[in-house]
């Protein structure tokens, strides 16, 4: 049971586009959690209000930075000094409300930073919203200029890296994009549960998310994947393999011309 006056830092973690700013909006409207606002930073994130480590565009930025091996910090990382853990929590409750329990922090690259940040702040809740990577991988398209097939890549990798990662986090709830627009009420209050805020689970959503959004993202792959190369095809097999631990799968459905594909896997 949390107590309900204990301080929280809770991270919503999670890829660009994987519905982090949604989550992050929903539970800042509840008494008790502070969240970072009017910075003057693309989405107030935390990334931004700090001078301790990189921001993700030093990392290659959206759709990228999961290929940098500097992007994953741990407890081992060279920047977990005394000095710069009093540095990066001063830097960050200097836009908290220091009179509220739940501190809250969004930034998509920290998804490879929960072991070094559960270091710098002991008593962290870890939020990971994950989606599916068809239509992560168009919606960030739009920034990192990168092929499809990369994309598919940065999301296994950052999958990746973070499932590891997990067994070394003491509190940590895993929700799906896709559970939050279609589900949004029950989804939520597992979610309040989890960082302590009984008191408002069940309390009625005023503005609960669109729906279906995934839809355009995911015609728009069938038709580019039915028209692709057989190589091609062979390769998006593959990286399915990977994605299918997750959840999801980017292979349409069966077709007659991909027999021969399941036959050399």
């Amino acid at each position: 049971m949390i107590n309900s006056t204990e301080k929280r830092n809770v991270f919503i973690i999670g890829l660009h586009r994987s519905g982090t700013t949604l989550l992050s909006d929903m539970i800042s409207k509840f008494r008790g959690v502070s969240f970072f606002h009017d910075t003057g930073f693309p989405q107030n994130e935390g990334q931004f209000l700090q001078t301790v480590y990189p921001i993700g565009s030093t990392h290659g930025g959206p759709g990228k930075f999961g290929f940098n091996n500097k992007a994953h910090m741990d407890e081992k990382s060279q920047l977990l000094t005394n000095e710069n853990i009093v540095k990066l929590q001063k830097e960050w409750l200097m836009h908290w409300n220091k009179d509220n329990n739940i501190f809250l922090e969004k930034s998509p690259p920290n998804m490879l930073k929960t072991r070094f940040l559960q270091c710098v702040f002991p008593n962290s809740y870890f939020i990971l919203i994950k989606r599916n990577p068809i239509a992560v991988s168009y919606a960030t398209q739009k920034w990192s200029k990168t092929s499809i097939s990369s994309l598919f890549k940065h999301w296994i990798v950052c999958h990746e890296i973070f499932f590891e990662d997990m067994k070394y986090l003491k509190n940590i709830n895993v929700i799906s994009y896709e559970d939050l627009v279609d589900n949004p009420q029950t989804t939520l209050n597992s979610v309040l549960n989890f960082i302590g805020i009984e008191d408002a689970v069940n309390e009625k959503l005023i503005d609960p998310p669109k729906n279906n959004i995934n839809e355009e993202y995911i015609k728009l792959w069938e038709y580019e994947y039915l028209n692709s190369s057989f190589f091609k095809r062979v390769e998006f097999k593959f990286l399915n393999k990977k994605i299918k631990k997750y959840g999801y799968s980017i292979i349409p459905l069966k077709k007659t011309e991909d027999k021969e594909i399941d036959g050399l896997l």
